[in-house]
C-alpha cells in the first residue's frame, strides 16, 4: 500500500558509507537468512569494497535516511548497482517511486541489475518492467529497456 511521503535524495556525505553498509545489511538480512547466507560483516564489506559516492543517492523520508541507490554506466547502458530500502519503509511505494525516478532519468537507455535468487526483490523488479536475462550462482540478472517497453505499450 502506497502512502504519501515527501521523498528527497542527496549525495552521501564523506564517511557515510559505513551507515549505508548498515542499511544494506538490514535491508538484505531477511532474504539472506532465508537463503542460509546471512553474514553481516560480508554484506557490509561487499558494499564498502566497491563504494562509489559520486553515483550514490541517499533516500531521505521525513528527516530519516530510509535507503539508498547507486547507478553507474555510460553510452546508453547503465547498471543499478544498489537499491536498498530499510524494512520499515518497504511495501509502502518508496522503492517503486525511486525505481520510476531512475527509469525516467535514464529513459530510452538500458538499465541492468542483479537480484538475489529467491528474494522478494525479483517479483518487485518483474512487476516494474524488468525482464530476466540471465542467472548467476546467487543472483537473477534483469534488464530494463525503456524504448522497447514503451514501444510495446503502444502496440
Amino acid at each position: 500500500m502506497a502512502i504519501k511521503m515527501k521523498i528527497q535524495t542527496y549525495t552521501p556525505k564523506l564517511g557515510q558509507e559505513f551507515a549505508l553498509a548498515d542499511i544494506r545489511a538490514e535491508a538484505m538480512k531477511e532474504s539472506l537468512m532465508e537463503a542460509g547466507r546471512f553474514d553481516g560483516k560480508n554484506v557490509r564489506d561487499r558494499l564498502l569494497e566497491k563504494y562509489d559516492r559520486e553515483n550514490t543517492k541517499v533516500i531521505k523520508i521525513d528527516n530519516c535516511d530510509a535507503g539508498f541507490y547507486s547507478i553507474t554506466g555510460s553510452d546508453g547502458k547503465y547498471y543499478l548497482t544498489h537499491l536498498y530500502i530499510l524494512p520499515n519503509y518497504q511495501r509502502k511505494g518508496l522503492g517503486k517511486a525511486i525505481l520510476d525516478h531512475v527509469k525516467n532519468e535514464y529513459s530510452g537507455f538500458t538499465i541492468n541489475l542483479n537480484a538475489l535468487k529467491g528474494s522478494p526483490a525479483n517479483i518487485f523488479y518483474k512487476s516494474n518492467g524488468f525482464c530476466e536475462i540471465g542467472v548467476s550462482e546467487y543472483d537473477v540478472i534483469y534488464e530494463y529497456n525503456g524504448s522497447k517497453l514503451n514501444e510495446e505499450k503502444v502496440i
